[in-house]
């Protein structure tokens, strides 16, 4: 099942409620929809329309008893119901309100259309129009994920957002329209409008007009409920009675029931999601539960296979939205709610700081937190690696919130300390694949980014996230077998992890590996250049990395040196130089890197 990593876990983070987190949830949806094309139907209520603002057939009915009060002289603006039924001796009904007004049948036509449709200025201001909702419903019709479509909605919203696909819908709104539709397994797309179309007096909108339905349409939801999965969403369940009683009557349940919700839930719509055994999502609103679920369908229908992984999708999704400047807010949402997902899992999961210390232990708390952090580095290596300049910020933000983020303060000091290695984690990631793509615009801020600290002054992120600045001594990776005799255990660690999450900017090992030197290079120079500007002292250590022991012995030390030697020669327009590092002066560099030179070829000839 498509899940995200120990969803259990996580759900047990909002206080064992019947949601799930809505990243999680839209998943599974997407991935049912996905797998099983065209067997879910929407049904759809008021909350659609309703941002888009365009009232309720209730709204309108008391809107009209507020204008015929006006005209009898009387004021119904408290409760127009009751002025009704005081003064008319009968309930409100739609059709008979409109034969009260003056005029034509074209004229009262008219009234109704001006709650609907849109004028020029509610054009401008962008009200009465195909929202975010219908026009990802449009597209998920065009790509035949969805085919039917229930609604209690009476407005054209719909139908507009597929018409301008080129989709013309077969629209049912009346017994006639059901004896006279195709199967629904040979229509593109139906839209069933139980309450009417707001152009036909007919519409249904009193407590009495939606107790029952003909038996033409009982017989034809009773078809749809048995044979398609349900997604419902805008729609309480309070009011329509002959819509719940068609859901309850229906014996099977074929596909999943998915209810999207805002808010709590009303009590005639626990009764139905218990009936069908529906999964609940807690959605912020239909246009960002609807753009999301096609945005995710889209990117599983790129991976071109059925079940891909987690990572897939999310590299996927990234891709998508660093294409085109449009997706910048579904950009950083996307980001940031993978970011609070992977806070709130590692959270979940309440590590003791009190554990006694023992390798095992340790190890196992590595694996923890690189696991916990698969999406995100995934995420953040195509990110780093595609980024333009605007959108860097949303990447270096990520290391400061997992660097913040403590699930407890007391206990063993390594493990205190190993909180922060999640942080580590992207500020190589991030830095690796800045390297690959060139983009030193986004590695000098990676360099420069400002470390809030709890019990001390802020620093830069080499001051903190290195393997000779890092809270954890990097000997302490020595406890890990396969690198207990290395002299850099912890950078070689790091390099033989961090391969595996950039494997899809670069598949070529041997290349991650000299892009991993160059970064922990630049690290080591930039860490010393910036340590200077602070405190005016002068340069007297660098925090080394892997690359020490190997930089004068050919292979990827080799790339190094004649990376260096491009800086010697073209100076300022050495690529890191314009990008502004070092002060974007060369002879700020140099002065660094001759006083590098002579500690690390003390350092490899000592090692």
């Amino acid at each position: 099942m498509f899940l995200l990593n120990n969803i259990c876990s996580i759900v047990s983070i909002i206080n064992k409620k019947e949601f799930i987190l809505v990243t999680e949830a839209i998943n599974l949806v997407a991935h049912s929809v996905f797998s099983n094309k065209g067997v879910f139907a929407l049904l759809l209520g008021s909350g659609l329309s309703r941002s888009a603002e365009i009232p309720t057939g209730w709204e309108i009915t008391l809107d009209l008893i507020r204008q015929i009060a006006a005209m009898e002289g009387d004021d119904a603006s408290e409760d127009p119901e009751r002025w009704f039924i005081e003064n008319k001796k009968e309930q409100p009904d739609y059709s008979s309100l409109l034969n009260t007004l003056p005029g034509t049948a074209d004229e009262r036509q008219s009234i109704l259309s001006s709650y609907i449709e849109p004028s020029d200025e509610d054009r401008e201001e962008g009200r009465k129009l195909p929202t975010k909702a219908h026009e990802a419903i449009a597209r998920l019709v065009e790509k035949g994920y969805i085919r039917v479509i229930i609604t209690t909605n009476f407005d054209r919203l719909l139908e507009n957002a597929l018409q301008k696909l080129g989709i013309e819908p077969v629209i049912i709104s009346s017994d006639d329209d059901v004896k006279g539709a195709p199967p629904l397994a040979h229509g593109r797309c139906f839209i069933i409008k139980l309450h009417g179309d707001y152009l036909d007096t007919r519409i249904k909108n009193t407590h009495t007009e939606l107790e029952t339905y003909s038996k033409e349409m009982n017989k034809y939801l009773d078809q749809i409920f048995d044979q398609f999965g349900l997604i419902t969403c805008g729609w309480s369940g309070a009011w329509d009675t002959a819509l719940r009683n068609a859901i309850i009557r229906c014996p099977t349940r074929r596909f999943s029931t998915f209810w999207a919700l805002k808010g709590n839930t009303t009590k005639e719509a626990d009764e139905l999601i218990k009936k069908r055994d529906a999964q609940t999502i807690e959605i912020k609103d239909a246009n960002t539960f609807f753009d999301q679920l096609a945005e995710k369908i889209y990117a599983l229908e790129d991976l071109k296979r059925p079940a891909p992984s987690d990572v897939r999708l999310a590299t996927a999704m990234i891709k998508r939205y660093l294409s085109e400047n449009k997706h910048r807010i579904r950009l950083k949402d996307s980001i940031m709610d993978q970011t609070t997902l992977t806070i709130d899992s590692i959270a979940a999961a309440e590590l003791s700081g009190a554990a006694q210390w023992s390798a095992e232990e340790f190890k196992r708390r590595l694996k923890f937190y690189e696991s916990k952090t698969e999406v995100l580095r995934a995420m953040a290596s195509v990110g780093a690696f595609y980024s333009l300049p605007d959108q860097n910020n949303l990447w270096i933000n990520l290391v400061k919130r997992l660097y913040r983020h403590y699930p407890y303060n007391s206990g063993t000091t390594i493990y205190l300390d190993l909180q922060r290695y999640p942080a580590l984690i992207l500020f190589y990631t991030l830095g690796v694949s800045a390297v690959a793509a060139e983009n030193y615009d986004l590695l000098k801020k990676i360099f420069e980014l400002q470390i809030e600290r709890e019990y001390d002054d802020n620093q830069n992120a080499t001051e903190v996230l290195l393997p000779y600045t890092f809270s954890v001594s990097p000997d302490v990776w020595k406890h890990i077998e396969s690198y207990k005799d290395k002299r850099f255990p912890m950078s070689e660690h790091l390099c033989a992890f961090i391969k595996n999450s950039l494997n899809k900017i670069e598949p070529d090992e041997k290349q991650l590996e000299i892009y991993f030197d160059r970064f922990e290079l630049l690290a080591s120079l930039s860490h010393a250049y910036l340590q200077n500007k602070k405190d005016g002292k002068e340069v007297s250590w660098f925090p080394l990395g892997r690359y020490t022991w190997r930089f004068d012995r050919g292979g990827s030390a080799k790339d190094l040196t004649s990376f260096l030697e491009e800086a010697e020669h073209v100076q300022n327009k050495w690529l890191p130089l314009q990008s502004g590092m070092f002060g974007g002066e060369f002879n700020n560099y140099k002065i660094i890197k001759d006083a590098f030179n002579p500690f690390v070829g003390k350092a490899a000839r000592r090692w």
